[in-house]
């Protein structure tokens, strides 16, 4: 280190001449300290300048750029040595700026020349580009913060390369503080520039030129984007539109892309569909720029197909490569039989098949929450539609209510007594339903028939024990719709005391003890301390019972678990941890412990018949693809019917953007039109698109196509605001090219099913009417159910419709394989469109179980193999509704059972009063009820009295009925006669007031 120190003589010092200081040079800095200050200030040599006065004895050196110092009491000598040597430091810290400058520029100017490769690049910079950039320039950072200073200094200034420099510490400083935002921005200019440069291509790639929204989103390359596509908003023209420009733009070859439908005929119409583009642009016809041509000439000149297909071919695929002697692909439908060799199989053991029955027969019903219900005569309602859906050639009054069980003959009033009657009767208990119980009438002071009596061998003779069982929660407190739920509790304590006063044998059991897994545990103890004989029956004989009262063995809901166990990989322990999430765990867990070993058992059969099916297909292409994710390396994934993901092919979507650092994902869907959820999709992956696939952090983008080229506006907004009821939906507009707002939907209505066929008949000629003659319009008659339960339309009805109609409307097919059909499924409908559509089944379960919105709900077991339901209840109903809306163009007729209305064909009456939905034709609306809010004023009829009335369409929860509307004052608190009085033989309280268990 070069150093040169100075200081005042002895003498000036004494003199006082000068203070105390001391200076000395190091390198190119000079350091400078006070007798009045412990710390030394110091400078750059280039910062400083001196002037040196001449005394009589000594010289003062006046400094600037170092606080101003004077130094007093230096010799002559020394002033002079100090100018030199202050000379030469800044000799020194100007080769020294010159030599830091010139690495800055080395540092920072490649930096910043590769930025703006970047940023002016004919590239969209997705999540990982935009991580290289910022890296890079993090890198940098302390160089750029040190640099800034050196740049501004006036010495700098002579050295010619320093204007490079200054640019780039400008620019890369602007990325330190807000790198993320820059490049937000830049691609969204380069979007926009983009779609300009490329219109004449976005003109002519389809038929119909695509809109700014698709061709945005086309130009999107972000690792992993989301087209969230409006019902008929042209997303297929968009997915053709996004490989036809990967392509001419060079950023995948043919052989990188791979396109994923949800069915094979998807699959199909979309790799056709491109195919025939392609050929189209590459014709001397195309309107396609002629350099855009060319490109694409030169990529397809090796006659490279681009792979379109389904998961499961996928999987396929997979296998192949890995095996080599891929076993045959054994077709669906044989599922059904290899699932009852599986059972049979697992019936070898004992434990396995003591489960089996107790499921089929004491846990064959879940319990419905109470919150379903609001009045006991809704819960009678759902009993009797529970058993009119499950009855078979049974001779019973559609008015009856209670499910008919294994050991009693008389109808059982509630889903827990059902399970209790069943179990006596797989034990072998013989017991008696409901007999007279005189001796404790007597002191009730009442009538009263208990739950279950049992014949017990005492001392003294047969006696007889009273089973009572009572619908109360763990605090004693009853469904909160029975009519008097405190009065229940008090008369049920009462009985309680009666019982314990009798006999300290007779006992009782709650609905707490029943969800809580405790019931049946309880009562076998306390059946064999009183001596009671159980002789557990013989399988085949239980399974005989049950084909008696019109019930078969329910393997149907084993056979859907055990598809998504194996499909998706599920671990035994990942089923467990869900059980406590459960309605009724105990339950639960006994459907897990059937379900686990029949998937093992179907697992062990493909195994011995040297057979693959589709869920074992999957599965062992997912183990081989988390091996060795290199067996699918793609570029560009583009997965169309993205909300219908099941976790499965979510997992295989993982594993395929890991085969590649450069990987792209393109997802393309509808979350408002996801109904596949019984079948397993799982939602989240669209609405939580980010997190499920994201490598990095802000590695996703989300584009949005909102005009409808299908729909007028007013189905549009009518379908948008029904959805958005649902808060988890995702939230966008729709636009539709036809602005027609009024007169969209049409809720006609009817009295009886005989009544639907004419009114069919005449929905059709008012539409055919509306067209000239020989332009015959599109119609779908879309129900909730196949044509088994269509809405009051029979099968032959159906076809006689096809045979009359087909000259005068447009029939279609939503399989290839069937021929052209009015009716339709909404399910099969998805992605076809019509010019006018009628839903039939608009009516509630209190007409028919097969109803629209469906309350047949599946069982709470499946949740255990299924996706987490959302918040909202009929969300997956919901969504469905909003299909069939949409799949009409001009007009869509809702034909509603009067008497019980749909609650969706209510809510359009209700929220859509300014001209969208039609009352039978009119816009004349009913009236709102003013009793509850809620429910509209429907005109009911009255066969016994020959009257009609208006009943308030909320039977159950209301119930207001009037004379005439609007309303008489004198009519505001009559309820409806159509409510059906409860039968007092079928209640438990001393008044008769409440139904006797809780559901």
């Amino acid at each position: 280190m070069n150093q040169e120190q100075f200081f005042p003589q002895l003498w000036a010092r004494v003199l006082g001449v000068a203070s105390s200081w001391f200076a000395d040079f190091q390198d190119d800095k000079l350091f400078v300290r006070v007798e009045s200050s412990n710390t030394p200030e110091s400078a750059s040599a280039l910062e400083v300048s001196a002037i040196v006065h001449r005394g009589w004895f000594w010289s003062r050196i006046q400094l600037d750029g170092i606080e101003a110092y004077e130094l007093r009491g230096i010799s002559h000598q020394n002033a002079s040595r100090f100018v030199a040597a202050l000379a030469r430091s800044k000799e020194l810290a100007l080769r020294r700026l010159e030599h830091e400058l010139q690495i800055d520029r080395q540092t920072l100017v490649p930096v910043h020349t590769h930025l703006n490769e970047q940023l002016f690049g004919d590239r969209y910079l997705c999540a990982r580009d935009r991580q290289d950039i910022l890296e890079r320039i993090a890198q940098v950072r302390e160089r750029v913060d040190a640099s800034r200073s050196r740049v501004c200094s006036p010495h700098a200034q002579r050295f010619s390369f320093i204007r490079e420099t200054a640019q780039a510490i400008e620019t890369l400083q602007k990325f330190i503080v807000g790198g993320e935002r820059e490049l937000r921005d830049r691609n969204q200019r380069y979007v926009q520039d983009e779609v300009l440069r490329w219109r004449t291509f976005f003109d002519h790639c389809e038929d119909r030129p695509l809109t700014d929204e698709q061709a945005r989103s086309i130009v999107t390359f972000e690792e992993n984007t989301l087209l969230v596509a409006a019902a008929g908003s042209g997303k297929t023209s968009t997915v053709v539109g996004k490989v036809a420009y990967a392509l001419a733009k060079g950023i995948a070859g043919p052989k990188d892309i791979l396109c994923l439908a949800f069915n094979s005929k998807a699959a199909a119409e979309i790799g056709e569909r491109i195919e025939g583009r392609l050929t189209a642009m590459l014709s001397g016809q195309s309107s396609i720029d002629a350099d855009i041509r060319h490109r694409l000439v030169a990529v397809l000149k090796e006659q490279q197909k681009i792979h379109s297909r389904t998961f499961h071919s996928l999987g396929l695929n997979i296998i192949r490569q890995c095996e080599p002697d891929p076993k045959r692909l054994r077709i669906r439908d044989d599922s059904k039989e290899r699932l009852r060799r599986a059972i049979a199989l697992c019936q070898h053991d004992p434990h396995f098949n003591i489960r089996y029955l107790f499921l089929q027969t004491v846990s064959r019903f879940p319990r419905p929450i109470d919150s379903k219900f609001r009045s006991p005569h809704e819960y009678n309602e759902y009993l009797r539609s529970m058993w009119r859906a499950r009855k078979s050639g049974q001779k019973l009054k559609d008015q009856d209510t209670g499910i008919r069980t294994l050991g009693s003959d008389k109808l059982v009033q509630s889903f827990e007594e059902v399970a209790i009657s069943n179990w006596l009767y797989l034990m072998g208990v013989e017991f008696e339903y409901e007999a007279t119980f005189e001796q404790g009438s007597s002191l009730l002071g009442a009538s009263w028939k208990p739950d279950f009596t049992y014949k017990v061998r005492g001392a003294d003779g047969e006696i007889f024990v009273v089973h009572e069982h009572f619908g109360l929660d763990a605090n004693g407190q009853a469904p909160h719709w029975f009519k008097d739920p405190q009065l229940y509790a008090e008369q049920a304590l009462h009985k309680q005391k009666i019982l314990q006063l009798l006999d300290a044998q007779h006992f009782w059991t709650t609905s707490a003890e029943y969800l809580s897994g405790r019931l049946f545990e309880k009562l076998q103890n306390r059946l064999e301390s009183l001596g009671v004989s159980m002789n557990p029956r013989d399988p085949q004989g239980v399974l005989n019972r049950l084909q008696e009262v019109g019930l078969k063995p329910d393997d149907e809901l084993i056979g859907r678990a055990v598809s998504q166990i194996r499909q998706n990989g599920w671990e035994y322990e990942e089923l467990e941890s869900r059980l406590l999430g459960q309605p009724e765990p105990a339950r639960a867990r006994l459907f897990l412990n059937v379900a686990w070993p029949v998937a093992q058992a179907v697992k062990t059969l493909l195994i011995k018949d040297g057979q693959l099916d589709y869920d074992e297909m999957m599965q062992r292409a997912l183990e081989y693809l988390r091996k060795d994710p290199a067996l699918l390396p793609f570029k560009l994934i583009v997965a169309d019917e993205f909300q219908d993901t099941a976790p499965g092919r979510g997992e295989m979507v993982r594993q395929i953007l890991h085969s590649r650092q450069d990987s792209l994902f393109f997802a393309v869907g509808d979350d408002w039109q996801a109904i596949n959820r019984f079948a397993g999709s799982d939602l989240r992956f669209f609405s939580a698109f980010g997190n499920a696939f994201n490598r990095r952090i802000n590695a996703d983008a989300r584009c949005d196509l909102t005009r409808t080229f299908r729909s007028n506006q007013g189905i549009s907004d009518v379908a948008r605001a029904f959805v958005l009821k649902n808060k988890s939906q995702i939230h966008k507009e729709v636009n539709a090219d036809d602005k027609t707002s009024c007169g969209v939907i049409d809720v006609r209505t009817y009295q009886s099913d005989k009544d639907v066929l004419p009114l069919v008949e005449q929905t059709l000629q008012r539409w055919v009417d509306r067209h000239p003659i020989g332009n015959k319009p599109s119609v779908f008659i879309l129900g909730r159910y196949g044509e088994n339960h269509a809405g009051g339309l029979s099968k032959q009805d159906i076809r006689s419709l096809n045979e009359r109609w087909a000259d005068r409307v447009t029939l279609r097919s939503s399989d290839e394989d069937k021929p052209p059909t009015l009716y339709m499924t909404i399910h099969s409908s998805k992605g076809l469109q019509a010019d006018y559509v009628m839903v039939v089944g608009m009516f509630h379960a209190g007409h028919d179980w097969f109803c629209f919105p469906s309350e047949r709900e599946d069982d709470p077991l499946l949740q255990l193999v299924l996706p987490e339901k959302e918040a909202l209840t009929d969300a997956d109903e919901r969504r469905l509704f909003y299909v069939a809306l949409t799949r009409a163009k001009h007009q869509v007729a809702l034909l509603m059972q009067q008497q019980f209305p749909s609650a969706y064909a209510l809510e359009l009456l209700r929220d859509h009063r300014s001209g969208a939905v039609l009352f039978n034709g009119s816009d004349q609306l009913p009236g709102i009820c003013p009793a509850c809010k809620r429910g509209l004023a429907l005109l009911r009829f009255n066969p016994k009295s020959n009257q009609s009335f208006y009943a308030c369409s909320d039977r159950w929860g209301c119930g207001k009925m009037w004379s005439s509307w609007p309303p008489n004052p004198a009519d505001t608190n009559r309820h409806s006669p159509n409510v059906k009085p409860i039968d007092p033989r079928r209640t438990h309280s001393l008044a008769g007031s409440a139904p006797k268990k809780a559901a």
